[in-house]
């Protein structure tokens, strides 16, 4: 991986050993688990053993794609967080030294994504890919099952990720492939063990962060740690920021890491399983991977740590979760993750609601960071905040018709971020441009997601809200719709 961060120098070759090991002790792990395992995993979903040889490439396939999305996702996340833009806009030396990693990392991992389309097909079907081809049945089952048609969102979103890193080098235009990838590595993961049996309601949510915080950090090390020592003063602050960056994914993947570990693994099966050994292997080296980057962000250990994780439990869902096993399985569990066993009443529609993983923790967060850093506003309209943010996640973060009057001042054409970057997060109290009114804390927030630059961090800032694709995401993101008094 390191070869797409820049030319080949003495020092790279420490870490294109590093990567060259992590490459085999990855396909060394696929094989010793799908050979290990042998027909357990088959039998325990209730499906024929398809043979070894269609096991291995179901492992391999997966292990590589799941790696690959994960190298670009956090590639686009170091372009857009450790470098700035040039000034044409476009990206500087280390910026292209992200998109060119992020290019054949994508170019792979579409690939491999267009390959695991019929191959998860026919393992779910407990086939061999050519009996499967031969009898015409991958239609049927491609329609019968989710997996098939979740790496079909996957191929499409590599292959948006690889037009878009090819043939743009503009800094503004990675948040575009950052969202696509970000969607395509979620895809296997929650139509896998997360997205069934009871809780999967809260075990998708929790996937969610997971595989993100997970992910993230891959590309994010190899990155920076190929270009720190390159990059001067600049190659200093990029280091920092990685290191926030995979210390705030760390404190996600263990939070989130935590629900999934008490919904899918007993504590009788975290050692006597397979798939709790390798979920035990798994955090180590996530543990591993952030020890050495908080040392150091540019050793090229943190990075193979991060990458062996991720494909250890990518493994970890080839297998059906032991909390699953001889369980008996409601149609309310199956299908909305808990079970009702009586009609509900009135009382139970207005309180009986279920915690949003992803928008509850972000809210909590948010109320958190807020209240920590201070505000000048008044008490009063500090507790009309939270009680909108407390209504918007038992909605499941559908908007009101009208917004409060304690979020954002604003006009009617102007989207409440883009005037919030527009006064640097200051709060000025000038009413008559749509700036915001007071509603930034005091202290400023980390610097781990601002853009690198020498002067200040608000110049990336103002050149994405400018970027027409900016100024869209804004205005579908940050505007209400708002009825008529």
């Amino acid at each position: 991986m390191s070869e797409g961060c820049g030319p080949d120098k003495a020092g790279d070759r420490p870490s294109r050993a590093v990567g060259c090991g992590v490459v085999l002790a990855t396909a060394g792990s696929v094989v010793a688990a799908v050979v290990t395992a042998g027909p357990m995993p088959y039998l325990e979903a209730g499906t024929a053993y398809p043979g070894l040889i269609q096991a291995l490439l179901y492992g391999i396939l997966r292990t590589a794609a799941m790696v690959a999305g994960a190298v670009a996702l956090g590639g686009l996340v170091y372009v857009l967080s450790c470098t700035g833009p040039a000034r044409d806009g476009r990206v500087d030396l280390a910026g292209f030294a992200g998109w060119r990693v992020v290019e054949r990392a994508a170019a792979v991992w579409a690939l491999c994504a267009v390959a695991m389309i019929p191959v998860s097909a026919a393992d779910i079907a407990g086939m061999r890919v050519g009996d499967m081809v031969s009898i015409g049945a991958l239609p049927a089952l491609m329609d019968a099952s989710e997996k098939p048609k979740a790496w079909i969102v996957v191929a499409v979103c590599a292959v948006v990720v690889t037009a878009v890193a090819r043939w743009t080098l503009s800094w503004t235009g990675a948040v575009v492939p950052l969202v696509v990838a970000g969607v395509g590595v979620l895809a296997p993961v929650v139509v896998g063990n997360a997205g069934e049996g009871p809780g999967h309601d809260y075990a998708t949510g929790a996937v969610i962060l997971f595989q993100l915080a997970i992910s993230v950090p891959v590309g994010l090390l190899w990155c920076t740690g190929a270009r720190t020592p390159r990059m001067g003063g600049d190659g200093a602050a990029a280091a920092t920021r990685t290191r926030h960056l995979v210390t705030i994914c760390a404190g996600v993947a263990c939070g989130s890491g935590a629900v999934l570990v008490a919904l899918l693994i007993p504590p009788s099966a975290a050692i006597a399983s397979g798939y709790g050994r390798i979920v035990l292997v798994g955090i180590a080296l996530l543990a591993t991977m952030l020890t050495v980057a908080r040392r150091s962000s540019a050793h090229p250990v943190g990075g193979a740590a991060a990458m062996l994780a991720v494909a250890l439990f990518a493994l970890a869902g080839m297998r059906p979760a032991p909390a699953f096993a001889g369980r008996p399985f409601t149609a309310h569990e199956a299908f909305i993750g808990f079970d009702v066993t009586r009609p509900p009443s009135a009382w139970q529609l207005l309180t009986f609601w279920r915690f949003d993983v992803v928008l509850g923790t972000a809210a909590v967060a948010g109320a958190v960071w807020y209240v920590a850093g201070g505000s000048r506003r008044p008490v009063g309209r500090q507790q009309e905040l939270f009680y909108e943010i407390g209504l918007r996640v038992q909605n499941r973060a559908r908007l009101r018709q009208r917004p409060g009057p304690a979020l954002i001042r604003r006009d009617r054409d102007r989207p409440p971020a883009a005037g919030l970057a527009a006064t640097g997060g200051r709060g000025r109290r000038d009413r008559d441009a749509g700036r915001p009114h007071g509603c930034r804390p005091r202290r400023p927030g980390p610097r781990a997601g601002r853009p690198v630059d020498r002067r200040s961090h608000r110049p990336g800032l103002v050149t994405q809200l400018r970027d027409r694709v900016g100024r869209l995401l804004l205005a579908t993101g940050g505007q209400t719709r708002t009825s008529k008094p």
